[in-house]
């Protein structure tokens, strides 16, 4: 299963998305928000999570979660928004985001949160 991290930001992308692998996790990068929806217009398989950084150049966050919702084969995928900012939390639930991380980013609870969204958690493979 993969997670996209749009986070514009190298040093804090390659560290979660090295995180992410270790715990098995395939894991697809962009620097803005632009070029994470040209990358999903272009995937075969989507992700089944998005970590979107909220403070980026081209294209912000806000805007990234903004045509997100206007994309029916898009709007579905849980957008878990990454921010140093403070007073975003409920701003972000309203904008349609399914969770929510404060920077600096807890590594245990971003482990958390990312499962809380992976579609077959729980399910027993018979």
């Amino acid at each position: 299963m993969t997670v996209l991290i749009v986070e514009d930001q190298s040093a804090i992308r390659q560290v979660l998305a090295e995180i992410l692998a270790d715990e098995g996790y395939s894991v697809i990068c962009a620097s803005n928000g632009l070029e994470a929806i040209g990358y999903l217009h272009r995937s075969e398989q989507l992700p089944f999570v998005i970590l979107l950084d909220l403070a980026m150049p081209v294209m912000s966050g806000w805007d990234f979660l903004s045509e997100l919702k206007h994309e029916p084969a898009l709007e579905s995928i849980p957008v878990i928004l990454m921010t140093a900012g403070a007073n975003v939390a409920q701003k972000a639930f309203m904008a349609g985001a399914a969770d929510y991380l404060s920077k600096p980013i807890d590594l245990d609870t971003l482990l958390e949160v990312v499962e809380r969204h992976y579609p077959n958690k729980g399910r027993e493979v018979a």
